[in-house]
């Protein structure tokens, strides 16, 4: 068991881990800024302490050129995520956060396995299924702006009410009352226009014959 901690709190630079594991990266600018920037300021630690730096050819490492105690780390990590306002992660989550989003803006799955060093592209697949299912949903909505040019508007639906043929015996009795005040006219004024009333006569002795 203490052996299994001295290697868990430990550096190790001897073999590397997988055969995938030595691979070339491409950095992004601003990676490639802050690379240069720390760079600079080793130099000048380097200057600062003389035949006392400790020369390593460690990218990342004490001002005297020794290596990082891991716990040292663990503290800057945990400064930098106060800093920024974010809960709190472990250090390793930062490389689960690095892929998230990459595949979420659209990154190729086979070029993100390569990125993190999975031996099998089903690995990464697998580990980031929750992040495809939802750009599976994005894809859908995307599809939809694709063809919203293409294929007619529907029509408006038509009340339910309206649609649907109403049985007046097997509804209640204020159904159609209702629909029936409500689509039926307003009764009309009588008329008592002279000719109006010579009209409603002659139709009078119509029905009469």
């Amino acid at each position: 068991m203490a052996e299994n901690n001295l290697v868990r709190h430990s550096l190790l630079t001897e073999v590397l881990k997988t055969d995938g594991s030595a691979r070339s990266l491409y950095f992004p600018t601003c990676v490639l800024n802050e690379l240069q920037a720390h760079k600079n300021r080793q130099e000048q630690e380097k200057l600062l302490a003389g035949s006392a730096y400790h020369n390593e050819g460690l990218v990342f490492c004490q001002s005297c050129g020794k290596r990082l105690d891991t716990r040292r780390l663990y503290e800057l990590h945990c400064r930098a995520l106060n800093k920024a306002g974010l809960e709190h992660i472990a250090f390793h989550d930062l490389r689960h956060t690095f892929a998230t989003l990459l595949i979420e803006r659209g990154e190729n799955i086979k070029t993100v396995q390569e990125l993190l060093g999975h031996a099998d592209v089903s690995t990464t697949l697998n580990t980031y299924t929750h992040v495809l299912d939802k750009m599976k949903a994005a894809s859908a909505a995307r599809m939809d702006d694709v063809m919203a040019g293409c294929l007619p508007k529907p029509e408006p639906q038509l009340l339910a009410a309206e649609a649907k043929e109403v049985d007046p015996l097997e509804t209640s009795s204020e159904v159609p009352r209702l629909r029936l005040v409500a689509n039926n006219p307003s009764p009309r004024e009588p008329d008592d226009r002279p000719d109006s009333q010579s009209r409603n006569h002659k139709v009078s002795d119509k029905v009469s014959k």
